[in-house]
């Protein structure tokens, strides 16, 4: 497998992930960052070669900007989507 982050709206809605795969670069960093887990850990987890798991961490660290907005819209849907289904468990 080439390791390599692309680009593509049929996959991930657009958002950066490593080519071949549907793991986005924004789960590979919270992985990382937020769960504070070894890249070693996340390549076994993901079952991909650590190779991967660089060359996204890599790419998180050139587009940080990028990367950290896919993360908060990330948050933005979920935080609309509980209040929605909030709506439907109240309307039943």
């Amino acid at each position: 497998m080439e390791h390599e982050i692309i680009r593509d709206r049929k996959i991930c809605g657009g958002k950066a992930c490593i080519k071949g795969t549907r793991i986005r670069v924004i789960d590979i960093v919270e992985r990382y960052k937020i769960l504070n887990e070894k890249p070693e850990e996340i390549a076994s987890a993901f079952d991909i070669p650590i190779d991967s798991v660089f060359t996204a961490l890599s790419y998180y660290y050139r587009h940080t900007a990028e990367i950290k907005k896919e993360i908060d819209d990330d948050k933005e849907l979920v935080k609309k989507l509980k209040g929605e289904m909030k709506s439907v468990a109240y309307a039943a």
